[in-house]
């Protein structure tokens, strides 16, 4: 196309340097030189319609086809220079154009408006050939550009539906990251629970053990309790009675006295027991021991008078500790 388009421009140029004047001129000829004779031939064969080449290519018959100049200059300005019938490029060719007085400069000598026409018709027939060339490929290009448009219709599709895809294993990726977060959480909470549980386990298993001892507990203290009155009895007179007298006379009082009362009168207590028994423990015991009191039967029991009376108590000190 390129190299077709300066040869459309001296095609125009050469239309262009005739005008209503100089046509008229040429068609006033009776009878003109055989080279403007063939110049119109030339013309009336290139532009033949359908390709069918008039048999009358004589003068007369030239002056009737360019009847009136206006619309003759118009027609060949408009010629559809994409689609002449190959058979008249050839006859052209072959009757005219073949011929070496078929030039421009030639023929001007003749007439200045010939000489238009005459470059006309050379320049119409070099784009022709150009244009065989150009035809095929502007048919392949404009082939290609369909099958690119509908490759690239497809490819939008296809990206589209790409893209689609894509969104959906975001979505998946998404959810299977948060279903993945929940199973740790999961496994997590699972973990925890299991090893609450196996402290669990261990803390009954251990209270299991100590099911027996805490009954045995309760079942003395319930004992207990039921002779609580007489305990507590014996050991309210040793605390109040007892102190002021030895050893011996407060047994006497405990064995002798006090526990036949008891027994006589009825009263709950426990069997063999003793009043240090009711007022002191063995923690205490060593307690006051390691503060330097001794340890025979006399200065515990008035340590436990000492510590469970409400008032100043009166007791015989062997010692001289008080």
């Amino acid at each position: 196309l390129a190299a077709a388009e300066p040869i459309i421009a001296e095609a125009e140029a050469a239309l262009n340097s005739l005008d209503k004047g100089s046509l008229g001129e040429l068609k006033s000829f009776g009878s003109p030189a055989a080279e403007i004779v063939q110049v119109v031939a030339a013309c009336m064969t290139l532009t033949a319609p359908g390709g069918k080449i008039p048999k009358d290519l004589s003068w007369n018959a030239g002056k009737k086809y360019m009847g009136n100049v206006d619309a003759f200059l118009k027609s060949l300005l408009n010629f559809d220079k994409d689609n002449i019938p190959v058979n008249c490029v050839d006859a052209v060719e072959k009757e005219y154009i073949s011929s070496p007085n078929f030039t421009t400069d030639y023929i001007k000598s003749k007439s200045s408006a010939a000489a238009g026409l005459c470059g006309w018709v050379v320049n119409i027939c070099k784009y022709f050939h150009i244009y065989q060339v150009v035809a095929p490929k502007r048919a392949s290009l404009a082939e290609a550009n369909r099958k690119l448009e509908t490759a690239n219709k497809k490819l939008s599709g296809i990206r589209a539906r790409v893209k689609e895809l894509q969104d959906k294993v975001a979505a998946l990726e998404e959810s299977f990251m948060k279903a993945t977060e929940d199973k740790n959480a999961a496994i997590a909470q699972a973990e925890k629970t299991s090893r609450k549980a196996q402290l669990a386990d261990r803390l009954v298993n251990g209270l299991s053990g100590e099911n027996k001892r805490w009954s045995e507990t309760i079942s003395k203290m319930e004992v207990a309790g039921s002779k609580l009155i007489g305990n507590v009895l014996l050991a309210a007179a040793f605390v109040s009675y007892a102190g002021p007298f030895n050893m011996t006379l407060r047994n006497h009082l405990v064995e002798a006295c006090w526990m036949p009362d008891i027994i006589q009168r009825g009263i709950p207590y426990s069997e063999g027991v003793k009043p240090l028994d009711l007022l002191t423990d063995d923690t205490a015991r060593a307690k006051w021991a390691n503060e330097g009191l001794p340890t025979d039967p006399l200065s515990i029991e008035n340590g436990a008078i000492m510590t469970n009376a409400s008032r100043w108590p009166l007791m015989i000190d062997p010692r001289l500790q008080v």
